[in-house]
């Protein structure tokens, strides 16, 4: 799937922008996961 804001990944190699895509996946799962966690139930 190509984004219009993320064309300038495809200037350069193909395993830069690979590696761009998966931080930014494994972000946004890391993301989901904080967003979901319920700190107030959480114990130290």
């Amino acid at each position: 799937m190509d984004i219009f804001f993320l064309s300038w990944l495809y200037n350069y190699s193909v395993a830069l922008s690979f590696a761009v895509r998966l931080f930014m996946i494994i972000g946004g799962v890391v993301l989901i996961y904080v967003g979901q966690t319920d700190w107030s139930r959480e114990e130290l």
